[in-house]
């Protein structure tokens, strides 16, 4: 499955921890944690922000070292031809080193389970902190020209927000919760 992820697609993480719980809880999805894989060479990476900031790392580390299941996720096909990957991983690029937003990761799952978090414009200025959904909805819009959320601001973005984006798709299973029973089928079309 490895070979056929591509540059720009999207991993979602399911984590069991007690921040990813928060997350979850917050959210209403099983999904804790995004990033964005990227071939370097012959080396697949993943480009994310955690506690340390927005860093970058081996895919394989990333996905084996999660204390949870691994998504892959990808742009659907009739809107993959608009969005630019090489854009999306020169964002990517261009966040490198930006702190964590801790205070702003807790203030949107706040908002979410107030369900108040709909309807926020995205700022002109580049953020100077990030979470991992937030990273992830940025580099896309403003790299990739395609909004993953356009209900909400790249700030209010959550990794339930990009599991329900009308953009991407479930392509499969990297990283199996051994505890979970999850089938192996791609996921539907939303429901109009």
């Amino acid at each position: 499955m490895r070979e056929r992820i591509r540059t720009g697609d999207v991993l979602l993480f399911k984590g069991k921890g007690p921040l990813s719980a928060f997350i979850r809880w917050g959210s209403g999805s099983d999904y804790s944690h995004a990033a964005i894989a990227s071939w370097e060479g012959a080396r697949l990476m993943v480009y994310h922000a955690v506690f340390k900031g927005v860093r970058y790392a081996p895919a394989s580390e990333a996905v084996h070292r999660y204390d949870g299941q691994v998504d892959w996720w990808s742009p659907r096909p009739a809107i993959d031809p608009q969005i630019d990957r090489g854009a999306i991983i020169a964002q990517a690029r261009a966040n490198i080193g930006k702190p964590f937003a801790t205070i702003d990761l807790a203030r949107l799952v706040w908002l979410m389970f107030l369900g108040k978090y709909q309807g926020t414009p995205d700022p002109a200025d580049p953020p100077p902190a990030m979470f991992c959904s937030w990273y992830v909805s940025h580099c896309y819009r403003v790299g990739g020209g395609v909004d993953l959320c356009p209900i909400a601001a790249d700030c209010c973005t959550s990794p339930a927000m990009l599991e329900r984006s009308r953009i991407l798709m479930l392509r499969g299973i990297l990283h199996r919760d051994p505890q979970r029973q999850l089938d192996d089928e791609p996921a539907q079309e939303p429901a109009q």
